[in-house]
């Protein structure tokens, strides 16, 4: 079974299933996120990736005396400027649909045979109504040179709702020479809204 095939819909979903939470079979230590960063598995776009942080300790006597949290949030691993989601799973499933079964994304899906991972982005007809929202916050640059760093800045952030107008799919290959062609979706997220 060749990696260039039409997929369909229930199988998108049980890919994006499986290989959410799973390490990247090319580079071992990131962890697939379609559906919790850029799907129904996050609330808020404008959380900037901050995440929660809920102590939980061995007694419920140990937890009543805890006091609050000086900082309730864990701070991401590094900033981002622009953030993007699609509203619901299914807008997400959808999107990497046309992706996936699109003649670009064909083309990059047999370049799977040769090499470790591909990515795909390809314009969304808008008359399909996939729904999706993207955030920008406000950055500076520190330093010059190559220790140049982007980093949050003070001020308000953007939302903008509308319709999904273009999607980037990032795709491994599970196993070399694999017969059964599986494939990891690492991430797909708007690359457009309008």
């Amino acid at each position: 079974m060749p990696y260039n095939r039409g997929y369909s819909l229930d199988e998108i979903h049980r890919i994006l299933c499986e290989s959410e939470r799973r390490e990247r079979p090319s580079r071992g230590s990131e962890l697939g996120h379609a559906i919790t960063q850029h799907a129904d598995g996050r609330g808020d776009i404008l959380d900037k990736r901050y995440r929660s942080v809920i102590h939980l300790f061995a007694t419920m006597e140990q937890n009543r005396a805890s006091g609050p949290i000086p900082n309730g949030l864990l701070a991401p691993s590094s900033f981002v400027g622009n953030d993007s989601r699609f509203f619901t799973r299914l807008d997400l499933i959808r999107a990497v649909y046309q992706a996936l079964n699109s003649p670009i994304g064909q083309r990059e899906l047999a370049g799977l045979a040769s090499r470790p991972w591909v990515t795909i982005e390809v314009p969304l007809d808008r008359s399909l109504g996939i729904r999706a929202e993207a955030a920008a916050h406000p950055t500076m640059r520190l330093g010059s040179g190559k220790a140049k760093k982007v980093s949050e800045a003070r001020g308000p952030s953007t939302l903008r709702q509308g319709i999904a107008l273009a999607v980037f799919v990032l795709i491994d290959r599970v196993r070399a020479g694999d017969p059964e062609c599986a494939i990891h979706i690492h991430t797909a997220y708007p690359a457009a809204v309008g």
